[in-house]
């Protein structure tokens, strides 16, 4: 009888690791198509744009995060590549006013594209925009962590903009 309880339990255990370690590995599988997808219906929703409005914005949108993109890969790559240890203070300095440069470069394509955006949609869509964007993102991060519900679709059922 004992075996049989011991037995019972260890299987019950497996089975329960075995459950948690799928669901883990089903969690970690990160789709960026998908992510784009559920971020631009969220937001769009979210922001009130139209289908035309949503077409010409998130193709501004990807081009300005396209770019930023590459200003940090020039930069961590300046910071992977340049080893303080064996480089002379000269190529240092070149460094670092390179990655100022970058930094620099990124933080004026926001006014830049700002403008760009102000061309498709109004301010007060934009500014829902950038709400809805960072609750997008909260709500992805907790997702991801497994700490809130599995979101298929991102868009809420209540289409309130208040909450």
């Amino acid at each position: 009888m004992k075996q049989l309880l011991i037995t019972s339990i260890l299987f019950c255990c497996s089975l329960t690791i075995s459950a948690q370690q799928q669901q883990s590995h089903q969690r970690q599988r990160f789709n960026p198509k998908e992510y784009q997808q559920r971020f631009e219906a969220f937001t769009s929703e979210r922001a009130g744009f139209t289908k035309d409005e949503a077409a010409k914005f998130f193709s501004l949108y990807n081009e300005m995060k396209d770019k930023e993109r590459s200003y940090y890969r020039e930069y961590n790559k300046i910071l992977r590549e340049t080893d303080p240890e064996t480089v002379n203070d000269k190529t240092i300095s070149n460094a670092v006013s390179r990655m100022n440069e970058l930094e620099i470069a990124r933080y004026k394509l926001q006014p830049e594209y700002m403008k760009k955006f102000q061309k498709v949609v109004s301010a007060k869509k934009y500014f829902l925009f950038k709400k809805a964007e960072m609750r997008f993102h909260s709500r992805e991060l907790r997702r991801q962590q497994g700490r809130g519900k599995p979101v298929h679709n991102a868009i809420p059922e209540n289409k309130s903009h208040k909450k």
